[in-house]
């Protein structure tokens, strides 16, 4: 079993036309906490994995005179199946479920000052593990990218506020089902592990893009950084038993 914990740091660009047509540059700062194991499935070739992300960003416009707030949380779990090639290299694909939940806020709107964010959707997730001598141990270089197929989204629509919404009962299609095309998320992660006594540093690069087009009104946001965290691995004293060694995490 594997946990990790890191934080992201660096810069974000956003749009969203529901709330002002600028596109505002920033800051954003997140947590992610990873748990990784394997699983029964396919005789053990198969590993769970769940992350946890809280992202914070605050950008403003190029004038300086606007600014937006924006919190958002991602829970995605994915099942890959493992490839092992030779001694060093691990491949993982598979499918993976996730669910965004947040909210974007325009200090200087008076009558629509934010906008919720929120939707469903199924990726397709992969990675590629090296590994390699390190001090007499064994450091990881893993890149891993998430990529949305397709899911359901809430939106409002364009010139209704949430009064209309919520308040009066009026709805116009505000639950939206999406495909690449309309809804976007591709996460990618290139991170390395270096070992230390009873845990490992986890540094490296990220960048996270997500966008969507529906009911005339765009939303997108792209953020890239740097990664510091650290990880730590547990074997059950059971776990040889069940899993072939390689398979291991």
């Amino acid at each position: 079993m594997t946990r990790a914990t890191v934080f992201y740091g660096g810069y974000s660009s956003q749009q969203n036309t529901y709330l002002t047509p600028l596109r505002y540059t920033g800051y954003q700062l997140s947590m992610l906490h990873e748990g990784q194991r394997m699983t029964r499935i396919w005789q053990g070739h198969v590993s769970g994995q769940y992350l946890v992300q809280l992202d914070f960003s605050s950008t403003k416009s190029a004038s300086g005179k606007g600014s937006y707030l924006g919190g958002m949380g991602h829970f995605d779990y994915s099942l890959h199946y493992n490839w092992l090639l030779g001694e060093r290299w691990r491949l993982m694909a598979g499918p993976q479920l996730g669910t965004s939940l947040g909210v974007l806020y325009n200090a200087r709107n008076s009558n629509n000052p934010a906008q919720a964010l929120a939707n469903v959707h199924l990726n397709v997730s992969g990675a590629a593990i090296f590994r390699f001598p390190f001090c007499r141990r064994e450091a990881a270089l893993r890149l891993q990218t998430d990529f949305q197929l397709f899911g359901v989204m809430f939106s409002p629509n364009y010139g209704q506020s949430y009064y209309e919404i919520f308040t009066l009962g009026h709805p116009d299609h505000n639950v939206v089902a999406t495909l690449p095309w309309s809804a976007l998320r591709w996460r990618n992660q290139l991170t390395m592990d270096i070992p230390l006594r009873h845990a490992s540093i986890r540094y490296g690069f990220f960048m996270d893009m997500q966008s969507s087009r529906v009911n005339s009104l765009i939303h997108s946001q792209f953020t890239g950084g740097f990664i510091l965290g650290w990880v730590r691995h547990h074997t059950r004293r059971n776990m040889r038993r069940q899993f072939p060694q390689d398979f291991i995490l």
